[in-house]
């Protein structure tokens, strides 16, 4: 269940990713597989149907804001039963703190897996050899997309993978661009023929796959969402829309001009479009979280700022602005997790980059001034890599980063944590 069986609850109801496997193929008319809580009131689940001729099935948990305790979850069918046990922490103890330690867990070497995007199931994709791979946790090396892919084409660019291990990106075939959303299973076989969206970028999948993009018109760009059955346009009058992200709350992140020709961060949500109202003006929105954080930046006195911006219980909205660091210009956040860790890129008018955290406990850090030197001595590797740009961060604070190691570009996995508590909780 997302590869782990410890997790943390937040502040809101909070929505866990689970696949139920079998070790048969399901027969004609698929199979019911009953699933059922310990205690229904503070973890609610319902079953699932695994379709005919497959092995698995996604399903959801749904945990109680703020909740935390021991919890079992049991499927059964055809006579047979399975329990999970589960352990449900507060959210305190997913919140990175001051006493911030950090550890490689995938290690920086020239020909290693050079990682794009990281789960929180800790399913990965990436490069290797100059070829697109995916890799779920448990499995003990990557496998090619071309191996496995139902889709043909002469580019395809995997983008991101919701935790489900669905992937989604964009492919090119007979000069034509599209995006595609595919199931990648647990046997790195597709278990569903690919969604195909002609003539559009997709932005994101939730774990309950509803996908959002940007599609062409003869007037601009337009923020779309897909729930599977029907592609709706978001509706807001706009010269151009762009959609980022979706979260499980199926709250739709994007971006948008308004008639003063400013662009502006929206949310649409339960039908409605919703401004994040930034007093500078210009923003641009670049990542959303589970928990509803949405960070971004903004041009301001000849630099580029980052900002983090959450519902206010007022109304509206609350925005911080994310503290600069000494010689660089620009901050650039490219990613937020439900317990508020911002990762991104800091660059200066020279044109150097580092990589950079801040959380509201910690403030804004360096990556490459945290790394412990003793913990980036990896196997093949050479010591001290350095950090260049934080690609994401996922809800088990591990990040995936970009770094230089003699010379050439390497991908690794930083785990962080709270030395008070210990690595082993979140890990």
């Amino acid at each position: 269940l997302n590869g782990r069986g410890r997790f943390c609850s937040r502040a809101v109801e909070t929505y866990v990713s689970g696949r139920v496997v079998t070790t048969l193929r399901a027969p004609a008319g698929g199979a019911w597989i009953s699933i059922n809580s310990s205690d229904p009131l503070r973890a609610r689940v319902s079953g699932v149907t695994i379709r005919e001729g497959e092995q698995s099935a996604p399903f959801g948990i749904y945990l109680a804001p703020n909740w935390s305790g021991e919890l079992t979850l049991t499927a059964s069918a055809g006579g047979v039963t399975q329990p999970i046990a589960l352990t449900v922490e507060p959210p305190s103890v997913c919140t990175l703190g001051p006493d911030l330690s950090i550890s490689t867990s995938i290690g920086a070497c020239v020909d290693c897996l050079r990682v794009s995007w990281l789960n929180n199931a800790g399913d990965i994709f990436g490069e290797l050899d100059g070829q697109p791979v995916f890799q779920r946790r448990d499995w003990k090396k990557p496998r090619p997309l071309r191996e496995v892919f139902l889709l043909s084409g002469d580019q395809i660019n995997p983008y991101k993978l919701n935790n489900q291990g669905q992937l989604f990106g964009s492919l090119v075939a007979k000069n034509r661009k599209a995006g595609f959303f595919v199931d990648m299973a647990v046997d790195a076989k597709p278990i569903s023929f690919p969604m195909v969206f002609e003539d559009t970028d997709l932005a994101g999948a939730n774990d309950l796959g509803v996908v959002v993009g940007t599609r062409s018109s003869s007037t601009g760009p337009i923020a779309f969402y897909s729930n599977g059955r029907e592609q709706v346009d978001i509706p807001i009058k706009t010269e151009w829309s762009r959609a980022v992200s979706v979260n499980n709350r199926e709250e739709v992140l994007g971006n948008f001009v308004d008639g003063k020709r400013i662009r502006r961060p929206f949310v649409f949500y339960q039908g409605k479009v919703e401004p994040i109202e930034i007093a500078n003006g210009n923003s641009t929105a670049t990542a959303l979280s589970e928990a509803g954080h949405v960070v971004g930046f903004w041009p301001a006195n000849g630099q580029i700022v980052g900002f983090l911006a959450r519902r206010s219980p007022k109304g509206g909205w609350d925005t911080i602005e994310i503290g600069g660091m000494p010689g660089f210009d620009e901050i650039l956040p490219a990613a937020v997790n439900s317990f508020g860790a911002v990762v991104g890129t800091a660059r200066s008018k020279q044109g150097s980059t580092t990589a950079f955290l801040y959380s509201a406990q910690t403030g804004i850090i360096d990556l490459n001034k945290a790394l412990n030197p003793d913990l980036s001595v990896v196997a093949g590797a050479m010591n001290n890599p350095r950090i260049l740009a934080a690609l994401t961060i996922n809800d088990t604070n591990e990040v995936v980063v970009v770094g230089e190691l003699n010379g050439k570009e390497v991908r690794f996995i930083l785990q962080l944590n709270n030395a008070s508590r210990g690595k082993e909780v979140i890990q």
